[in-house]
């Protein structure tokens, strides 16, 4: 009988098999490995905090992965629909921290060379 595939390294890794010493103490145990909790989880780090994250498959895949990796500035709802329904400083608190969370992201991530990605800053628009 013959294999045809490619087939694994003898070198590589095995994650099934490595263990990992006990962990003594956690300060937060994060459930979920998609955007959200890796950003919690890395926030949480970058503040000294010990921190685990459980994920059940591989982290940012699922609806994570399969986004189409945009970082904006607002939210869904038009800027003048949700004024409207919170108020407009709410509304422009809102967007002023959308904002400054994509700088963040920007600068502390990608910027840094942390993250390998193809960002590009051009802008968006909604038509209709």
């Amino acid at each position: 009988m013959s294999v045809s595939g490619p087939l694994p390294s003898p070198s590589a890794p095995s994650f099934w098999l490595s263990r990992q010493r006990p962990v003594e103490r956690l300060d937060h145990v994060v459930i979920g490995g998609g955007l959200v909790g890796l950003s919690t989880a890395y926030w949480l780090a970058r503040s000294g905090h010990r921190v685990t994250v459980l994920e059940a498959g591989d982290l940012a895949t699922r609806a994570s992965g399969r986004n189409a990796g945009f970082l904006l500035t607002g939210s869904a709802e038009p800027l003048v629909s949700l004024a409207a329904s919170v108020g407009e400083d709410a509304a422009l608190a809102f967007w002023r921290l959308s904002r400054d969370n994509r700088e963040l992201l920007r600068s502390e991530l990608i910027d840094s060379g942390r993250v390998d990605c193809e960002f590009v800053a051009e802008g968006s628009w909604i038509a209709a």
